[in-house]
């Protein structure tokens, strides 16, 4: 932590940061502590999730841009 006010400072016994993830449910911000062991595999499933909703995203797009071609015909 090294923030010379902890109490892991005073007691010289330094603690590491904790994560969490942030995420909405049913509107209401929720948060989630995240353990080490999990950190690696939750990044990996958030980038693999983006990834998707981004090709989801053009699969949309092209998919109104081919419509608009059809009906202006």
């Amino acid at each position: 932590c090294g923030k010379p006010n902890c109490r892991c400072m005073k007691q010289n016994k330094p603690h590491k940061g904790y994560h969490y993830l942030y995420f909405r449910k049913w509107g209401v911000l929720r948060k989630e502590y995240v353990s080490r062991n999990n950190l690696v595999k939750l990044r990996r499933e958030i980038e693999t999730a983006k990834i998707n909703d981004m090709k989801e995203k053009i699969n949309l797009k092209l998919y109104l841009e081919l419509l608009n071609q059809f009906y202006k015909k």
